[in-house]
C-alpha cells in the first residue's frame, strides 16, 4: 500500500501489530488504518518514553513508513 499518498494528515486512533520481546520491550511491526489498509513499518527511528499531560505513561515510536516519517 505504499502508493497510496493522497491521505489527509489526521489524529487517529488506529490498531498497531506489535511484537512483545522477552525482555519486555515492544517493536512495532504495522498499523492497521482500517479494515483494507495495513502499513508495515520498515524501520524504528526513534523510540520517546513519557507522559502525557493527563499523566498517562507510554510510548511514542517515529518510524519510517513507505519512505516517509510518521509518529505512533
Amino acid at each position: 500500500m505504499c502508493g497510496d499518498y493522497n491521505l489527509r494528515r489526521e489524529k487517529r486512533y488506529v490498531e498497531v501489530d506489535v511484537r512483545f520481546t522477552p525482555n519486555g520491550k515492544i517493536r512495532p511491526l504495522a498499523i492497521n488504518y482500517d479494515k483494507t489498509r495495513t502499513y508495515g513499518i520498515d524501520r524504528v527511528l526513534a523510540v520517546k518514553h513519557g507522559t502525557s499531560r493527563f499523566g498517562v505513561k507510554g510510548h511514542c515510536f517515529t518510524c519510517l513508513i513507505c519512505g516517509q516519517n510518521f509518529r505512533a
